[in-house]
């Protein structure tokens, strides 16, 4: 049997490369890499350069201002930017790019320092154009295996996600199957060139009404293809292909060494409970929308009680990726985990909706908008049927206001009413009905707008129902040291669903993501000063990074990397 890990001294001394930075997942994995292994000599970042910033400008500017990183900044104060000099590193690139883009020298330099390649960007669009699901999800995957296949020892970690399982449904196992999720088998290989012939589809001409219809034909042939094969939707089928040409690659990688691949699949990634601080998150995400048509007056939602709602907070999420990448350094990790809360810790649609109208009723008692406030806490939302049309469904009310809207445009008002009447009454009249079209009119588009987003959720609120099995992050926790359990364990079980969505989630949600919806900016901390200054212009006698059971190198002496152990293929 052997010995309890320590993530802490596994990862001393050891160099990784995280893609993904700019995303929600992967700055709250970069600050507790940074925050929570002192020891680690350097954290290799990706980014891709903008026209308006290059890479370190946008990472300066993250670090600076990101709530993802407000611990690292509170903890080191004017001392950050030498931290951060240490201890980072930035590099432009595009992981749509072979080998992220990065140039050869770097690949050179990089070949033998990294220990591992944490692959974590992706594009999480339900429905994105399959040019740019191929590009960042299949061959971006593709590319990080290619770069870790010329380092000297590096591992492989790729973020997927759970519903790679499509339309299965029950228990999920932790493996990579050779078949679809409808049970036939498939050849990866060959489904890439399917891919990439229906994403070369091109407009007739440069016009952008040409190109929209070209984008709209792809999006649509790549969907049917998607369902044809068992999966919800293009995220889910291009996360699948990665996964499944990941693994044949990395067992095979013609003349190159074998990379061994370790694939983390999340569940729905969401509000932070602990790190960097209960509630913080990032974009729109899947519970983001539904959260605010509960908030509006919406009330009925096609939605099964039964189904599961796998939520997970980002930070158990980063806790347990910084704990698998180093049972993979060590050569100790499975080939696939799975970070979900259906398996050990279930929550329930029906339970889910229910924390949720008790959240909006809190907020409604302590609301100034008193005539909201008095009618909406006393409306709860309403799971039903999805194939059923109620009388609230907003097919029917869109139907409605398209009857009421055409039977407005067709009355003269003014020409009913007698010629003494038609200026003081008649004018007044039109114009307010001019406003009433208008009304519907936008009424018809929010609606329709709220159909939409129901269709393309309603595979994972009513459709199917999955338990992610996810015994392995569990049975992770017995191989670690105590500090390190403490630190990176599994918590998923330990979530109080009642707390957490009306504590954390519902009052995170409405700060960071509602915006956005709404068509708004979510808040930023205000930026502080920031230079991120080069290795060798930090002096002996600065920081030092105290942390409360682990030897503090000094950052511009890191702890030399112990000697690597014989890498074998985990494919």
């Amino acid at each position: 049997m052997s010995p309890p890990l320590s993530v802490i001294d596994t990862l001393a001394g050891k160099e990784v490369l995280v893609t993904g930075f700019t995303g929600f997942l992967g700055k709250v994995l970069v600050a507790h890499l940074l925050m929570d292994l002192p020891a680690i000599r350097r954290v290799h970042v990706l980014i891709r350069g903008l026209r308006s910033e290059d890479a370190l400008t946008r990472f300066v500017r993250i670090a600076a201002r990101s709530p993802a990183f407000r611990p690292l900044r509170e903890r080191f104060g004017d001392d950050l930017g030498a931290f951060l000099g240490a201890r980072v590193e930035v590099h432009e690139g595009d992981v749509a790019e072979p080998l992220f883009g990065l140039p050869p020298a770097t690949v050179r330099e990089l070949a033998p320092r990294l220990a591992a390649v944490i692959h974590v960007a992706g594009l999480t669009d339900f429905s994105p154009d399959p040019r740019r699901a191929l590009e960042t999800n299949v061959e971006g995957a593709l590319h990080a295996a290619d770069l870790v296949a010329r380092c000297d020892a590096a591992v492989l970690i790729h973020t997927s996600t759970c519903y790679v399982a499509g339309v299965r449904q029950g228990r999920i196992p932790e493996d990579v199957t050779a078949t679809t999720p409808l049970g036939r088998p498939w050849d990866p290989e060959a489904e890439l060139a399917h891919l990439q012939a229906l994403a070369c589809h091109e407009a007739d001409s440069d016009s952008q009404a040409a190109q929209r219809e070209a984008r709209d034909v792809r999006i649509g042939a790549a969907t049917a293809r998607a369902e044809l094969l068992g999966f919800t939707n293009i995220y889910t089928y291009s996360k699948a292909l990665a996964e499944a040409l990941l693994v044949a690659r990395c067992r095979t990688n013609g003349s190159r060494r074998k990379v061994p691949l370790t694939i983390v699949r999340p569940a729905i990634i969401e509000c932070a409970e602990h790190f960097p601080f209960a509630g913080w998150n990032e974009g729109i995400n899947t519970t983001g929308p539904l959260l605010w048509l509960c908030k509006s007056w919406f009330r009925h939602f096609p939605v099964k009680g039964e189904v599961h709602f796998d939520v997970i907070p980002v930070d158990t999420v980063t806790r347990s990726m910084i704990a698998i990448s180093a049972m993979a350094v060590a050569r100790r990790a499975e080939p696939v985990y799975q970070l979900g809360t259906s398996g050990s810790n279930p929550l329930s649609m029906d339970r889910g909706f229910e924390l949720t109208n008790l959240a909006i009723r809190k907020e409604m008692a302590d609301s100034e908008r008193k005539t909201e406030r008095r009618l909406k806490r006393f409306f709860d939302n309403v799971l039903v049927p999805a194939d059923v049309e109620h009388a609230l469904s907003p097919t029917r009310l869109s139907r409605i206001a398209r009857g009421v809207r055409s039977t407005l445009e067709g009355f003269d008002l003014e020409a009913l009413l007698p010629e003494p009447l038609r200026r003081p009454v008649g004018r007044p009249l039109e114009r307010w009905k001019d406003n009433a079209e208008l009304f519907l009119e936008g009424a018809g588009r929010q609606l329709g707008r709220v159909q939409k987003l129901l269709d393309l959720y309603r595979p994972f609120i009513h459709d199917n129902d999955w338990v992610f099995v996810n015994a392995r992050v569990r049975a992770l926790d017995q191989m670690l040291d105590d500090e390190s359990r403490a630190r990176f364990g599994w918590s998923g079980d330990a979530i109080d669903w009642r707390v957490y969505w009306i504590q954390v989630l519902y009052p995170g949600l409405t700060t960071w993501c509602l915006p956005l919806i709404e068509g708004k900016e979510a808040p930023e901390d205000p930026a502080v000063p920031l230079v991120l200054m080069p290795p060798h212009e930090i002096p002996d006698d600065a920081i030092e990074l105290d942390d409360d059971d682990t030897p503090a190198p000094r950052i511009d002496e890191p702890t030399a990397a112990p000697p690597e152990e014989n890498a074998h293929d985990h494919g």
